[in-house]
């Protein structure tokens, strides 16, 4: 969560966010020696939100990703 937190309102980019949470994930998960099932299963997770952002990442290369703005009422 602070992955995704850190890397959404760092960039203004919830797919970035999305990218950089799925990434942290998979980074704990061998910092902190899950078992191998979970391992496997993160590391699984983080290559779907890749595979699922990869337009959004396309677009964060080439600098036309929207930012968000948050909705105030």
């Amino acid at each position: 969560v602070g992955g995704f937190l850190i890397g959404a309102f760092g960039t203004k980019k919830v797919s970035f966010g999305s990218v950089v949470g799925a990434v942290m994930i998979t980074v704990g998960a061998v910092i902190f020696h899950v078992s191998t099932p979970r391992l496997i299963l993160s590391a699984v997770d983080m290559c779907i939100v890749i595979w699922r952002h990869k337009e959004n990442i396309k677009r964060l290369i080439n600098g036309t990703e929207a930012d968000f703005k948050p909705h105030r009422n």
